[in-house]
């Protein structure tokens, strides 16, 4: 077996952690992920314009007593194709 036959869910499946979305044309929907900018962390959309367009990209930053600089980041999409 190698890794291109590897069965789904394991170590070495490259989609794993992968979740589907289905999108009816002109609808919108939001994708909330965990952002740490202290440790190096940033997400950065990468998609297809030509199926989806970003509609909004905004960072909701954890009240924190600290200097860690983490929280919500969220991307608005629309389907469009």
């Amino acid at each position: 077996m190698t890794a291109l036959s590897a069965p789904e869910g394991s170590a070495a499946d490259p989609d794993q952690g992968v979740k589907s979305i289905t999108a009816s044309v002109d609808a919108g929907f939001h994708v909330h992920l965990w952002e740490d900018r202290t440790r190096g962390e940033q997400w950065v959309p990468s998609y297809d314009a030509r199926a989806l367009a970003l509609m909004e990209d905004d960072f909701l930053r954890t009240a924190s007593g600290n200097a860690v600089d983490s929280g919500r980041r969220t991307f608005e999409f629309r389907a469009v194709a």
